[in-house]
């Protein structure tokens, strides 16, 4: 009879998520983290402003509906890369395009 080792659950997680989804799965959750994190940022007020978020190829794309904002937060964009990546623990995000 054959018995696989037993690990605990805590160290299956920790293993490289790209090993145990593959990687175009892992692509998919690493878009659907980065957004929910930019949302998190923003804050419940801008977030009524902003729309469409996607992230692909490390480039995050977001729709803004004011011109003020879209312009204040163009200005802002390399910080707020900074800020993104360190709120996700690892340099995942390289560009902002607001449109």
């Amino acid at each position: 009879m054959y018995f696989k080792k037993v690990q605990r659950i805590g160290d299956v997680l920790s293993t490289d998520l790209r090993k145990i989804v593959g990687y175009e799965s892992a692509k998919g959750l690493d878009a659907v983290h980065v957004v929910n994190t930019w949302r998190q940022m923003l804050g419940t007020t801008m977030v009524r402003y902003s729309e469409g978020e996607t992230f692909e190829n490390g480039a995050l794309k977001v729709r803004i509906k004011s011109s003020v904002l879209r312009n204040d937060l163009f200005m802002q964009r390399t910080e707020l890369i900074q800020k993104l990546n360190q709120q996700l623990g690892r340099q995942i995000v390289f560009a902002i395009t607001f449109y």
